[in-house]
């Protein structure tokens, strides 16, 4: 149901504003309207259902908690481009720290420190065979989703490469 005419938000904040009090409104239902007079006008106030409130607010709550965890668990451990490169190292085969730092030319301590924090955030899984630790990708979907993250910058590039392509048309057009 639609807000009453005579108390339309405002187009960019979405607030109702009055005399007598500012209200911010999403996801309303008109309920039984209450009625403030004032000098020269009558403000209705618009409450939402509580149910639909409260089940908001869980939501919401719930978001946060998971997007809190989601930068302490897996952002973070994503914030190093040679924790990127070990990722996809790993997704072709189980990798020992020596071959890991073969591989990408990096030193063996900092790939060891790199593990660690991987393994830490449950992104690797290490399995003992002897004396050597393997390593592997515990989830094949974070490949899924650098993948995805890669794709979209890739199609960015390339947006930006033909918008820029196209200004240097335009002023070739505009020069001549």
């Amino acid at each position: 149901m639609s807000c009453p005419q005579a108390i339309k938000p405002h187009p960019r904040t979405g607030c109702f504003e009055g005399e007598t009090a500012k209200l911010r409104v999403t996801n309303c239902t008109i309920n039984p309207v209450f009625h403030y007079q004032t000098k020269r006008q009558i403000y209705s106030i618009i409450r939402m259902d509580e149910q639909m409130k409260s089940q908001m607010v869980i939501m919401d709550e719930q978001i946060v908690k998971e997007v809190e965890m989601l930068h302490a668990q897996v952002c973070l451990a994503l914030g190093d481009p040679k924790r990127l490169l070990i990722l996809y190292a790993l997704r072709q085969h189980r990798c020992y720290v020596s071959e890991l730092a073969v591989e990408l030319n990096c030193p063996q301590p900092t790939v060891s420190r790199h593990l660690k924090v991987l393994r830490e955030r449950g992104l690797v899984n290490t399995q003992r065979d002897g004396t050597t630790i393997y390593y592997s990708v515990a989830d094949d979907r974070i490949i899924q989703a650098l993948d995805l993250m890669r794709a979209m910058l890739h199609d960015r590039m390339l947006n930006q490469a033909d918008l820029a392509e196209f200004r240097a048309l335009d002023n070739t057009r505009m020069g001549s």
